[in-house]
């Protein structure tokens, strides 16, 4: 059996069918070891993008230096969430391995099977960790030119019209609620004209937004949706590649002999 090189243990999504028979013959606990490297890369990678879109929005905080200063104050607490979250990533490939194990399930031992699934679904956490990367570029890019376009005040310059003062002393058919009714009216006229004008200038900058910023969501849709797509195709090219052009362990032994002269 081929041997498979570091760079096709981490780049095994790049050529899934092809590579899938030489990662047969890792051990399950370099596989799982590769794993937990994996799944620690992909929280650092998380943990700085995260900190660098929160620096997008021109927020003075520190996610990395609130994470070391969490634990320094209550390591109890940070320990038992950091216990529950790395056994619920666990948890949440070995579901991914019992969901495809009959993918790439042969005729052979269950354990056979399991193996095959929990190793190549370990190994694929390299997958992962470009998709973490990926995303998390796209949203921190996204996050930065948001910032920076409505960083840009287009308000124009204006005037806020004072609210007139109600003569409430004065007689009714005083002279001074007459004034103050056309007082009224014109803080009215103005202010009307006041939300015309913002309204105008929020119309001339949204019309002037690029479609990258326009369209972000639509874009962070179509990658993330895409980036899954691609996931599923890969797991399927590769647990599937099993199952073609070889021969299952135990079709041999359980087939019985064919009559003389029958095929």
């Amino acid at each position: 059996m081929e041997r498979a090189s570091l760079f096709v243990i981490l780049t095994c999504w790049l050529r899934p069918a092809t590579t899938a028979p030489k990662l047969a013959g890792i051990k399950l606990r370099w596989a799982w070891a590769i794993h937990l490297l994996a799944v620690a890369a992909s929280a650092v990678i998380a943990i700085i993008l995260t900190n660098a879109t929160v620096h997008a929005h021109r927020q003075d905080v520190d996610i990395v230096a609130t994470i070391f200063a969490g634990f320094g104050r209550f390591p109890a607490r940070f320990a038992i969430l950091t216990i529950m979250i790395t056994v619920a990533v666990e948890l949440g490939f070995l579901a991914l391995a019992i969901i495809v194990l009959p993918w790439g399930a042969g005729d052979e031992p269950l354990r056979s099977s399991w193996a095959h699934a929990l190793r190549h679904t370990w190994l694929h956490t390299t997958h992962f960790l470009l998709l973490v990367l990926l995303i998390g570029l796209l949203i921190w890019r996204l996050e930065a030119a948001h910032e920076r376009h409505y960083a840009i005040p287009p308000y124009p310059q204006f005037q806020i019209p004072s609210y007139p003062e109600a003569p409430w002393n004065a007689p009714a058919d005083a002279p001074a609620w007459v004034k103050y009714n056309e007082s009224m009216h014109e803080y009215a006229r103005q202010t009307k004209e006041m939300s015309d004008r913002w309204k105008k200038a929020l119309e001339k900058r949204d019309q002037a937004m690029v479609v990258f910023i326009r369209r972000a969501a639509e874009i962070f849709e179509i990658c993330v949706s895409s980036a899954l797509a691609g996931t599923i195709w890969v797991l399927g090219r590769c647990f599937g590649r099993r199952g073609r052009g070889e021969l299952w362990p135990r079709s041999s032994a359980r087939r019985p002999a064919s009559p003389a002269g029958t095929t």
